[in-house]
């Protein structure tokens, strides 16, 4: 599953936090990322230990070491947020993402 987000404004990037909610059968299966519109794809989080079936999961600059290489690129242009399923049977839902970079 994958959300685009369009951002129209284009300051540089100092800082990024990224808020994912999401129902899933076993949130361990999951292997999220973050693609940036020149398609450098960051992973977030892989096969993690998580809640059952629903979590709000927060990712920051601070937290994730690939989110620094944003810094300095400009905001503007198609982000998204990429999950993925490393086993078939299982089902889930992303219900909410927020993006936010500070300038």
């Amino acid at each position: 599953a994958s959300v685009s987000l369009q951002v129209a404004q284009t300051s540089k990037i100092k800082k990024v936090e990224l808020e994912i909610s999401l129902r899933h059968s076993y949130l361990k299966d999951l292997i999220i990322g973050l693609r940036s519109p020149d398609g450098k794809v960051i992973v977030l989080r892989r096969n993690e230990e998580g809640a059952q079936t629903s979590e709000l999961l927060k990712f920051t600059s601070d937290m994730v070491p690939g989110l620094k290489k944003l810094q300095g690129m400009r905001m503007s242009g198609e982000w998204r947020i990429l999950v993925k399923d490393s086993a078939a049977e299982d089902e889930g839902q992303i219900t909410s993402v927020i993006l936010f970079f500070h300038e």
